[in-house]
Formats: C-alpha cells, sequence, structure tokens
C-alpha cells in the first residue's frame, strides 16, 4: 500500500545523497518557519533524525546509528515530529512553486526530496525505538508498542498523501518540466535524478489514468470493480476528482453566455461526479470492509474528503456570480414543476451556505463546519471502537450465571473469552447477545451488570468516551444556526425539506401521542408488578434490567410464547427470497444474482432486479456482522443513483442493504423475528431506491423530506406479521409452516409491552429535541442530568442512580443525519401505519391498483413534494388511529 511511496522516497533519498556529495555548495536546505525552528531545536525526534547518518550504504543498514540517539528520543515527541514535517513539506512545496527565481534542480526538486529524506529518517527512528522497546513484556511498554505501530502507520500514509499533492500539482509538474526542456544544460548525475522524478510522474500517471475510481466501468449496471479497488486508489482519486469538479464549476461560473436553466442550473448536479463516486465508495469502505489494520486510513481518507467536499461546496454556494445566475434563471420563470423545485432548493441552498454573512462571519461559519466533521467522525469511530469484542465484553466466570441464555450466545461468549486469552464467557455487545440477556438471562445480577457496562458505552472517561463531543457537536450545530439567524438547529433543520416544517409541530406531535400512551404503558408496567410479585413475592419497584425479562416471562406464561421459537422458521436465504417474493407479487419484480460481479467482501451478494425484462436496478445484499470491520446496525446505501441519459432514458441505480445479523460458524444462519423484520425494513429503502424514475438525478428516490424517508422502509415491515406471506418462507428444516397458533401468539404477545416500546421510541424523540431547541442552545453541562429532566414527563420507572447519558451512542442524531428529525420514525409510522391500512380493508394485501399508486409514490423521489405525494396516493390525510390501534393502544 503506502510502503510503494516509502521506497520512492527513498530511492530519491539515495540519489539527493549521492547528489548533495557532489554538489555540496548547491545543497540548500529548504528554510523553515520560525515554528518549525521552535520544535527542532526542542523535539528529541528531530533532533534524533540528524544524527542518522546522510551515508546511503549506512543507512540502508543503520548498523552505525548511535543507540544513545534512540534511548533519548522521547516517545511523546514523535507524533509532533511526523506534524512538524508534514507541515514543512507543505510549506516548502508551496516556498517552491511560488519562488520568483530562474528554475533550477536546487530551488525545485532538492528542497522537497530533502524533506522527503527527513521524512524516511524518521520513520527508521520510530522503527528503531520500536525494536528497542518491544523486547519489554510490562504493559507500560506494550502500550508504548501499540502507540508507535500506529505512528508508523500514521507516517506511511502522511507520505502517500504529500507524494500524491506534490505529483498532481501542476506548477510543480510544469517546473520540472521546464527543467527537462533545458537537460542539456545539466551534468550527468543531474540527469539522473531528473530522469528518477520524471520517470515517477510517468508512473503515477499511468497509475492515475488506471485508477478504477476514476475509470468509467465496463461492466453491466456500471457496477463498480471492486475487484481492482484499493485503499491506495482513494486519495489520488480525491485530490483529481475535486480538480475536475473546481475546473467544471470554473466553467459553469465563467459561461459568457446569458443563464438559463440549462447552462447554468443542470449542469451543477454532473460537476463533481467524480468526487460524488469517490466519496461514495469511501464510506461504503469505512462502513463495511475497514479492517482494523486499514481503519485509521479509512478514518483520515473521510476526514479528509469531509473537508474538502465541504470547502468545495461551500465555494459553490459562497459564489457570488454563480448566485446571481441562478436567480437570473429563477427570475426568467417558465419551468416545469421539478425544475422550478430544484431551482428553489438551491436557493435554499445558498442562503443555508452562508452567503448573506459578512466575511468575517462566513470564515468562521466554514471553521464550524470543518471542526463539526470531523468532530462526527470521532465520534463514529469512538462508537465503533467501543462495539469491537476488546473494548466491550461482560466476563461471567460463574457458570450458574449463564441459565436461560440461549447455547449459541453462550458458546459464542466462551469463543470470545478463549480469544480474550481469559477465562469464563465473555459476552459482546452484539444485538443478539441484548436480547439474549435481557429477555432471558435469569441471573439478575448478570442483567444488571451487563446493562450498566452498555450503558457505560462511550461516556465512562476512556479514550472512547463520546461526552465532550456530544458537548461540541451541539454546540457547534446551534452556533452555525444563528449564524444563520435561526433561534437554534431545530428551526433551521425543520425549515429544510420537512414535512413537519416547525419545532413546534414536532413538539404537538410527541406530546399527542405521549397523552395516548402513556397511560396504556402506566397500566402495562402495573400489570406487569403484579406477575412478578405473584411469582416472587418480591413488590420493590422494577429496575430498567428487569423490565425485559418479565415482560418475556409474562408472555410465556399468558400468551403460552417464547420469541425463540420463531426462529428455527426464518433462515436467513429463505427470508431474503420471501422479501423477493414480495416485491414480485406487489410490483412483479424479479431477481436474479449475479455472481458474475465483484463484491468488496466474500460475503456480499448482487442481485439484479428487472420486470418483464426491464432493468429497474442492481441491489447489493450484505446482511452478516464483520467484527471489527463493520459498524453496527443496519442501512441501505444508494451507490448510484437513478440518473438519464441526454436522450432521456432511463440509467438504472446500484443499492445496497446492510446489517449485522450474526452468520452461523456451521450450517444454516436462523434470524430473530426482529431480524426478519429489520431484512424487510431494509429492504423497502432499497425498492424506493431502485423505483427512482425522475427527470433529475438531484431528485432521485430516496432524496425525499427526511420524515418521508421511512415510510417506504416501515410499510415493508406489516408484510412480515401476514399469514400469506410467511407461508412464502417461514418454515423449519423440516419443511414444516410456522403454526398460525405460534404467530397468533406472536400478535398477540406484541399487545402487551407495546406502549412500553413506543414510550421509548418517543423517548428518543424528546431527547433529540431537547439537544437541538431551547434546552441545548442555552448550554449543556451534565449529559445525564440534561437528559433526565428532558424526559421526565415519560418517566415510568423511578430513578436508579445508576443512569448515564444515551446521547455518548446515539448516533442516529450526533452523526447520523438525524438531528433534529429523530421523530421521523413515529412520523413516518403514522403514514405506513394509515398506507397498509389502505391495502388492508381493500381485502387484498396485494392489491395491484393500490400497488401502481405506492410505486409511484416510491418513484417520484423528491420531484414532487411529500404531502403532495401521499394524498395522490390515499386520497386523504393520514390518520393516527392506525399506528394506535396497529400497537394496541387503542382498540
Amino acid at each position: 500500500m503506502v510502503l510503494k511511496y516509502l521506497s520512492v522516497l527513498f530511492t530519491i533519498l539515495i540519489t539527493n545523497v549521492l547528489y548533495a556529495q557532489t554538489n555540496k555548495t548547491q545543497n540548500i536546505q529548504p528554510q523553515m518557519s520560525a515554528a518549525c525552528d521552535s520544535v527542532l531545536s526542542n523535539n528529541s525526534a528531530l533532533i534524533g533524525i540528524s544524527y542518522i547518518s546522510d551515508d546511503a550504504t549506512d543507512y540502508i543498514g543503520s548498523a552505525s546509528l548511535n543507540k544513545k540517539v534512540v534511548t533519548n528520543v522521547d516517545i511523546a515527541d514523535l507524533p509532533e515530529a511526523v506534524d512538524s514535517l508534514e507541515s514543512e513539506y507543505r510549506n516548502t512545496l508551496e516556498d517552491v512553486v511560488t519562488t520568483p527565481h530562474a528554475i533550477t534542480l536546487t530551488n525545485t526538486i532538492e528542497p522537497i526530496a530533502s524533506i522527503q529524506k527527513k521524512l524516511v529518517k524518521l520513520k527508521e527512528l520510530i522503527q528503531l525505538k520500536l525494536n528497542d522497546i518491544s523486547k519489554y513484556k510490562v504493559t507500560e511498554k506494550k502500550d508504548d508498542e501499540k502507540k508507535l505501530r500506529t505512528l508508523i502507520q500514521k507516517l506511511e500514509f502522511t507520505a502517500e498523501n504529500l507524494v500524491t499533492e506534490t505529483y498532481l500539482n501542476s506548477y510543480f509538474r510544469e517546473r520540472v518540466n521546464k527543467l527537462v526542456k533545458n537537460a542539456q544544460n545539466l551534468n550527468s548525475l543531474e540527469r539522473v535524478i531528473l530522469d528518477d522524478w520524471t520517470r515517477e510522474f510517468a508512473n503515477f500517471d499511468n497509475e492515475l489514468k488506471n485508477n478504477p475510481l476514476l475509470v468509467k466501468s465496463d461492466l453491466d449496471y456500471g457496477a463498480f470493480r471492486y475487484d481492482k479497488i484499493k485503499i491506495e486508489h482513494f486519495y489520488p482519486a480525491l485530490l483529481e476528482s475535486l480538480h475536475r469538479a473546481k475546473e467544471n464549476f470554473a466553467e459553469l461560473v465563467n459561461n459568457p453566455k446569458s443563464p438559463t436553466y440549462k447552462n447554468t442550473v443542470y449542469p451543477l448536479t454532473y460537476i463533481d461526479q467524480d468526487l460524488e463516486r469517490v466519496g461514495t465508495l469511501l464510506y461504503l469502505y469505512h462502513s463495511n470492509n475497514g479492517s482494523a489494520e486499514i481503519r485509521a486510513e479509512l478514518t483520515n481518507l473521510v476526514k479528509m474528503i469531509s473537508a474538502k467536499s465541504l470547502e468545495f461546496s461551500s465555494s459553490i454556494f459562497t459564489n457570488e456570480v454563480y448566485y446571481n445566475r441562478v436567480k437570473a434563471v429563477a427570475k426568467a420563470g417558465g419551468l416545469n414543476p421539478a425544475r422550478q423545485k430544484q431551482v428553489d432548493n438551491l436557493l435554499k441552498s445558498f442562503e443555508e451556505s452562508g452567503i448573506g454573512l459578512a466575511p468575517a462571519e462566513r470564515a468562521h461559519f466554514l471553521t464550524l463546519k470543518k471542526e463539526l466533521s470531523d468532530i462526527q467522525t470521532d465520534y463514529v469511530n469512538n462508537t465503533t471502537e467501543q462495539n469491537t469484542l476488546k473494548n466491550f465484553h461482560v466476563i461471567v466466570t460463574d457458570p450458574a450465571e449463564l441459565t436461560g441464555i440461549e447455547p449459541s450466545v453462550v458458546d459464542r461468549a466462551k469463543k470470545n473469552a478463549e480469544e480474550l486469552k481469559i477465562q469464563g464467557w465473555a459476552f459482546d455487545s452484539e444485538i443478539d447477545t441484548l436480547f439474549a440477556i435481557y429477555e432471558y438471562a435469569e441471573s439478575d445480577d448478570l442483567r444488571k451488570k451487563y446493562w450498566m457496562a452498555r450503558n457505560a458505552k462511550n461516556n465512562n472517561g476512556d479514550e472512547f468516551d463520546n461526552t465532550e463531543n456530544v458537548k461540541k457537536i451541539v454546540k457547534n450545530l446551534h452556533e452555525i444556526a444563528q449564524l444563520l439567524g435561526y433561534k437554534h438547529h431545530a428551526q433551521r433543520t425543520l425549515s429544510i425539506n420537512r414535512m413537519a416544517k416547525t419545532p413546534e409541530r414536532v413538539m404537538k406531535f410527541l406530546d399527542d401521542l405521549l397523552e395516548k400512551v402513556k397511560p396504556k404503558a402506566d397500566q402495562d408496567l402495573k400489570e406487569l408488578m403484579n406477575y412478578k410479585f405473584k411469582v416472587t413475592g418480591d413488590n420493590s419497584p422494577l429496575k430498567p434490567w428487569q423490565v425485559s425479562y418479565w415482560i418475556a416471562r409474562y408472555k410465556e406464561e399468558k400468551y403460552n410464547f417464547d420469541d425463540r421459537k420463531l426462529k428455527p422458521y426464518f433462515e436467513a436465504n429463505r427470508v431474503q427470497e420471501g422479501a423477493f417474493k414480495v416485491a414480485n407479487k406487489l410490483y412483479g419484480l424479479e431477481f436474479t444474482e449475479r455472481p458474475d460481479l465483484p463484491v468488496y467482501n466474500p460475503t456480499v451478494k448482487v442481485f439484479e432486479v428487472t420486470r418483464r425484462e426491464q432493468k429497474i436496478g442492481l441491489m447489493y445484499v450484505d446482511l452478516y456482522s464483520r467484527r471489527g470491520e463493520k459498524r453496527g446496525g443496519a442501512w441501505m446505501n444508494v451507490l448510484s443513483p437513478q440518473d438519464r441519459t441526454k436522450k432521456g432514458e432511463r440509467i438504472p441505480p446500484i443499492v445496497s442493504i446492510n446489517a449485522n445479523f450474526i452468520k452461523a460458524t456451521e450450517g444454516q444462519t436462523y434470524l430473530s423475528f426482529d431480524e426478519v423484520t429489520t431484512l424487510f425494513h431494509e429492504f423497502g429503502h432499497a425498492l424506493h431506491g431502485l423505483f427512482s424514475d425522475v427527470e433529475l438525478q438531484s431528485q432521485a428516490s430516496p432524496k425525499v423530506s427526511w420524515d418521508f424517508v421511512e415510510l417506504p422502509s416501515q410499510f415493508m415491515e406489516n408484510y412480515v406479521y401476514e399469514r400469506q406471506v410467511l407461508d412464502m418462507f417461514a418454515y423449519n428444516e423440516n419443511e414444516e409452516l410456522l403454526p398460525s397458533e405460534l404467530l397468533n401468539a406472536k400478535i398477540e404477545s406484541d399487545t402487551f409491552g407495546s406502549a412500553n416500546m413506543f414510550l421509548s421510541q418517543l423517548r428518543s424523540g424528546y431527547l433529540d429535541m431537547a439537544y437541538y431547541s431551547e434546552a441545548g442552545a442555552s448550554g449543556i453541562d451534565d449529559l445525564t442530568q440534561f437528559e433526565s429532566e428532558a424526559v421526565a414527563k415519560l418517566k415510568l420507572l423511578e430513578p436508579t442512580g445508576l443512569e448515564r447519558p444515551y446521547a455518548t451512542v446515539f448516533s442516529h442524531i450526533m452523526a447520523g443525519g438525524y438531528s433534529a428529525g429523530y421523530y421521523s420514525y413515529k412520523w413516518a409510522e403514522v403514514l405506513d401505519a394509515d398506507a397498509f391500512a389502505a391495502f388492508k380493508n381493500s381485502g387484498d394485501i396485494f392489491n395491484s391498483e393500490l400497488a401502481v399508486r405506492f410505486e409511484n409514490l416510491l418513484s417520484s423521489g423528491g420531484s414532487i413534494d411529500a404531502d403532495q405525494l401521499y394524498y395522490e396516493f390515499r386520497g386523504k390525510e393520514p390518520s393516527v388511529d392506525h399506528l394506535l390501534r396497529r400497537s394496541k393502544i387503542i382498540p
């Protein structure tokens, strides 16, 4: 990977050393800033590299390196040394390309090669320091060893980026080309040096030309060449695609013709399509395939692309020349509704990007946006790292505490312990472990211990603590909103492409639901406590870690139901095929596996989606957990949005569905009922993206109002509860269908506790609005106290004194795009329950006429306002009663 670049640096270094030995009088070191001079005079690492001999043969062997130098290097100085050299490199490159002096080898190549030499020396020094301490077995030394290995990786990453930036710098290339033209004035050794550089330029250009992130795919549907993509392709592709985007935008702005929709607005969608593709693939690798070895590099790349994309986007939406051209198009009018909507949204984007701000305010605005992106990336990385087995496990040493837990979960816990080299069982953070312990572990101590461990995730004062990140994210978002003239972030967010429109309407929506749900939740809790007293004789208040357990026991007795009885009927492949069959009966879709198309991981499958030989799209299915590589949860990605050719022909989209089901180590994998609904949920999102059929790519599904986006996914969940659907795929290894009495027991048992689950979702909505409305805008000192006050009116259980803040793991609202928007899950549930009621009330859950109308809703994307889309489907406003009735809150 990056070693290739260090080998290039090494080659240049050797040549530079030879050159320096024969040209002592011409060897001019690059000028360093005062800051770098200060660091150099005090930093033991930078002082240390000055002792490494410039002699090539001596350097290669490192035999004469003074051990005292290595010993004297303070590990704490090494990160600063890397940062210092990175800064020196970029400053020097800037000095080289702007120097007014005549172009020579001495003032062009040598200053760069000199710092490259320092980078190689620093890596050698770190490696020697690592070798020096790796023989020690004490914990402190092992911690230092980890730091040094991470630092070497960072240095290699830095070297790769710096070389890439140098090779892509057009001014530097121009200087080298001029040297080549005047090569006759150089001596033989200088020509050798120049030949080395030009050869490396040629090799780099050839690699860039064949970079799979920048080359149009030759595969069907334009599927990505995962078989050719490597991590080292991303940074060059990022810089090159950014360069192309800037050139394209410059042409757009400097167009001498009078502004029209066709020459001003329409091209904007496509000016950064290379950058969009690079970003999409980078985020995919970061979320789905980031092994421990490359996670740090992927994280840095994500930060870089986020920052550079933000910078580029800001340059567009703060460009007054382009702004005036768009306003001229808007004033001219005469556009169809979809195009008019695009222009209106574009003007709103200008306003939201601070075009009306004074220069100083605008600079602060951009700084805040950049900081926010970095903080959110850190937040996500912390949650991902915390979820790894190494950083989250609850140890059990007493076999008695395992009673009641599903054997497969216990077996994995045993293997986890073996992997960690500890005695007993180590329970991880996977979702099936959570349900197995909370609902079935008879040991109250274990449930409490596991509950406390989960509550302490990312707020325990360790390196993965997100407490300060939460405060910074909230403060940052409010400050951005206030710069733009809003009271707070919620007011800003809800004014942009939301059905709810205002914070007041959201709070009324939540309050109305709470008023109807809370009495039923109180009633259920009282009934549950009575049951617990009947069984145990203990009438003490229920604790948070006891609720799920006693709900499960109550259901077993009252409904003779146990969720685990369902699992043998839900083999993962059959469930997936069942989702396909539902889509076939509703919409006539066919799903054909395409093993000929490459994937980014062997567990991923690809399906071509067609209807009567018409290409609908391509879908990647990535269902299984990859511990330490894949982020948690489940989601859908649009990898390539639906578009149209210049002739108006539809270009099919590419989507993916992603989950974290635990794949069986042997034999078939079976899913819980919740996992089945998760698969159907994400499949609903995928259908939304696949059906997209709009004129403008910028309005392709699922680019719709945020509180509308969950309608297609939650709508599909309804089918999981239908007997007619389950008969398509829910049977056990003996091919016996899921018994009706078991299904009915499941449906009936869902009645009890549904209000509690409803309340839990409302709680998340209230928390979200608290953080992003007046309360959060006024400042937050203590997250736990803040959250307690925010949800006081929802309280069911007495506080335990062990509560921790939820926001430190609530990634949906902190880094997942749902800030001031978590209510949308319930908002969309109202829509989905109302929509499915139309099918149920028609007497046919596969009603073809309704399916055509619902597909029209899915295919219209953001070309039509969500309120209008839904009304056109349903013929009336949605009613909350269907959701409350489905949840058994009202009869």
